[in-house]
């Protein structure tokens, strides 16, 4: 089984926004996401309400090379 940290990847972050692949549910990513790249704020990372990436992809979407088990979300702080 794999540990939480190899199911969660940050692949592109920003000012206010960080996109992430997970194998977890949304409240383990969410959680991942402000241990890993805590923002300051009260609220930390929270899933965004974009229903698309830049790229036009859905939001969370399935990911390309684990797609039955992991997706990409965009999250903003």
């Amino acid at each position: 089984m794999r540990s939480k940290l190899h199911a969660f990847q940050v692949y592109s972050i920003g000012l206010v926004h960080i996109s992430v692949c997970s194998s977890l549910s949304l409240e383990e990513t969410l959680e991942m996401a402000n241990i890993e790249h805590p923002t300051g704020l009260n609220h930390g990372w929270i899933f965004s309400p974009d229903a698309k990436f830049a790229s036009g992809h859905d939001n969370p979407c399935p990911c390309n090379y684990e797609p039955e088990t992991h997706k990409h979300y965009l999250l903003n702080c």
